[in-house]
């Protein structure tokens, strides 16, 4: 079946389409919302008499999220075919684009199996969030890599092809081709574009001869940022600020009390230490702490009343959390405002992700979801307002997520709402934000470049 579009291209799509239709390998870098999935199904048609069919990999958590793009771009939705628990070898059904998981490539076998009976030479292969394949020792990238080899036409897709170092650039670009950098190993590429440096706490990595690497990406790669090719309207930020429970300022302080005894040398405190200390204190300020299996007077719950009270009535709402507890609390608020919900997290089935993702488009006021599930891949636009209830500590997943509802076809200006405990390590954790950096780092930093007495006055202001 001849795969058809019905939408046309934006002038920033029709340019990277004009340059990398010629290649038979190709990175989209483009930025979240801009549209790499109209793209790369142009690059797809422009192709399609020479390839049999299409392998489209993605998180998970996105497989009915980009089934449902592709669906507005192309006719003959009977193209697509999702792998699901009940696709086995030998009842795959006949599909131009197959949409595969990409964490069942590790883990599981049949699907493997699965992908071998259509993985051909002349199979167009997509890695959609390709960041996911960055760690060239990981199961899935190992597989991918291999059971691709010999496909003529891939295509990766990400808005961040490099989250920390050149080191993320590596797999993703070998996928493609190894000849592309022509390094025949991961041990070859970092001899010779990293750097280790010793440091008090250890080694740090630095780049080195990236315009080496820039010259040899270039042909192959389409970069592009929503400010540069889209007419979107302003972001609108607004912080909520609450102050803890008396039964949690007390839990608070006596965490990092505890925290600071336990330290038996403050000079060499690592950077995991900090990463459970911040965890243990933004639990507290969310009304629980799963180490000690503990409960609180949770005041960030009744902030988060107050901040949905103001908001007009028959506005859309996504609602951001970190923790699976935070998921329950919110459900018990909104039910008894009476109030339709989806919620969308980790600890759902993809059909029943699918489903609550359907009814929030369709009925329902809120979506309600976590950063690692609802976080990437998803086009909300229906939502004029976001409420970040929490953060994680990375600034990625933030952007990431702030990136939801402000994509191609948002007419109008998101709102987003930070609750902040006053005081606490909510206050961290914006301030890295507002510096574009992550709180564990940042603080970090600051940590390393203090004398021991200071460490000890940066710790307790916490």
């Amino acid at each position: 079946m001849i795969l058809l579009l019905k939408t046309n291209l934006y002038k920033h799509q029709l340019q990277a389409v004009e340059k990398l239709e010629s290649l038979k390998v190709s990175a989209l870098f483009m930025e979240m919302g801009t549209g790499k999935t109209r793209t790369v199904l142009e690059l797809i048609a422009r192709k399609q008499a020479k390839i049999s069919n299409v392998v489209w990999f993605c998180p998970v958590s996105i497989k009915y999220a980009i089934a449902e793009e592709i669906a507005i771009h192309v006719y003959h939705q009977k193209l697509l075919h999702i792998f699901n628990d009940k696709t086995l070898p030998e009842n795959i059904p006949h599909a131009r684009i197959h949409i595969v998981g990409l964490e069942s490539v590790s883990g599981s076998v049949k699907t493997i199996f699965c992908l071998h009976k259509i993985i051909r030479s002349d199979s167009y292969i997509v890695i959609d969030e390709s960041f996911y394949i960055k760690n060239p020792s990981a199961k899935r990238t190992i597989w991918i890599t291999e059971l691709t080899k010999n496909c003529l036409y891939k295509s990766v897709l990400t808005g961040t092809p490099i989250a920390h170092s050149v080191i993320d650039l590596y797999a993703q670009i070998k996928f493609l081709s190894s000849k592309i950098f022509g390094y025949r190993s991961y041990y070859e590429f970092s001899k010779n574009h990293i750097r280790f440096i010793e440091e008090k706490w250890g080694y740090s990595q630095h780049a080195c001869n990236t315009e080496y690497l820039a010259a040899k990406l270039e042909p192959y790669v389409y970069q592009v940022t929503k400010d540069k090719c889209l007419d979107l309207p302003d972001k609108i930020y607004q912080p909520h600020y609450f102050e803890m429970s008396y039964e949690q300022r007390e839990a608070y302080n006596r965490s990092k009390d505890d925290f600071l005894f336990n330290i038996t040398d403050i000079d060499n405190f690592q950077g995991t230490n900090i990463l459970q200390l911040f965890t243990t204190l933004q639990q507290i300020v969310c009304g629980f702490n799963n180490a000690e299996n503990e409960y609180y007077e949770n005041n960030r719950l009744k902030a988060l009343q107050d901040v949905l009270n103001y908001i007009p009535a028959k506005k859309k709402i996504i609602i951001f959390c970190k923790y699976l507890e935070d998921i329950e609390n919110i459900q018990t608020i909104i039910a008894n405002r009476q109030e339709t919900f989806s919620p969308f997290h980790g600890g759902m089935s993809e059909i029943e992700k699918r489903d609550s993702l359907k009814a929030f488009r369709e009925n329902n006021k809120y979506f309600l979801t976590t950063f690692g599930s609802g976080g990437h891949g998803l086009t909300l636009n229906e939502a004029e307002y976001t409420i970040f209830y929490n953060n994680n500590f990375k600034y990625t997943d933030r952007i990431q997520a702030e990136d939801r509802n402000y994509r191609i076809g948002q007419m109008r200006p998101p709102n987003y709402i930070d609750i902040i405990c006053r005081d606490s390590i909510d206050e961290k954790i914006e301030r890295s934000f507002q510096l574009k950096d992550n709180a564990v780092d940042v603080f970090k930093k600051q940590i390393q470049t203090a004398n021991t007495e200071s460490k000890r006055k940066i710790l307790d202001e916490l």
